[in-house]
């Protein structure tokens, strides 16, 4: 093990088993990543991260490295890094989530989501009108309205919840394009009537700015406020 160290670190004795030998994980962790010259300017901010989780796991599963080894597959997926407001740097999240905040300066890729995504809904039905069905599943029940002709409730019901659903579809767009204080940047491709992008074309063709041939518009003077 010490050639290997020595063969992948260019460096007689930097680091050895002997040095690692009755350490703690945390000071087996930092010495490693001092030999490796892993902490820079750049990755400062990951490499505490994962520090602070080894500090943390130490207290939770104790100094094993076999512990540890399995407490991290267990909990990667799961942490995350806490970065400042003051930071110089992108942010990315979901829509729901940058409700009520700004930002100068916001892109929105992949502006032309399904207007009428549907959630799972069922919905309960007399099961002596459905051959004994109870209760039935709202997504897939469109196309069998032509022999729904004594139930006009799961009709009226259905209609409601698409409306519902592209009103949330709807507000969730202008949830999206109110963020910005500066620039927004929008990336999209062209649907049907049931995509959020054909009303981005509805807002062009009314500005009489469509044009089938053009695929990036700006609105706006470049200037920055900072």
């Amino acid at each position: 093990m010490d050639l290997f160290l020595k063969k992948i670190l260019f460096k007689k004795n930097s680091l050895t088993l002997k040095k690692l030998y009755n350490q703690s994980i945390y000071n087996i962790s930092e010495k490693i990543i001092e030999a490796f010259g892993l902490l820079n300017k750049r990755n400062s901010t990951y490499i505490y991260s994962f520090l602070d989780f080894v500090y943390r796991s130490i207290k939770r599963v104790g100094n094993s490295i076999l512990d540890f080894l399995d407490y991290w597959e267990f909990q990667k997926e799961k942490e995350s890094i806490v970065i400042s407001d003051h930071i110089n740097a992108i942010r990315i999240m979901t829509i729901h989530k940058s409700k009520g905040l700004q930002f100068p300066v916001v892109f929105i890729p992949f502006t032309d989501w399904n207007l009428f995504s549907k959630e799972k809904v069922w919905i309960n039905v007399n099961p002596h009108l459905y051959n004994g069905l109870n209760p039935i599943f709202l997504e897939k029940i469109e196309p069998y309205f032509k022999y729904i002709k004594h139930d006009n409730n799961i009709r009226n019901f259905y209609e409601d919840y698409l409306s519902n659903i592209k009103f949330d579809n709807i507000n969730l767009l202008y949830v999206a394009t109110t963020r910005s204080i500066e620039q927004l940047i929008l990336f999209s491709k062209l649907g049907n009537d049931k995509s959020v992008s054909f009303y981005i074309k509805n807002f062009l063709c009314e500005k009489k700015m469509w044009d089938e041939k053009k695929f990036q518009y700006i609105f706006g003077k470049e200037k920055k406020n900072y």
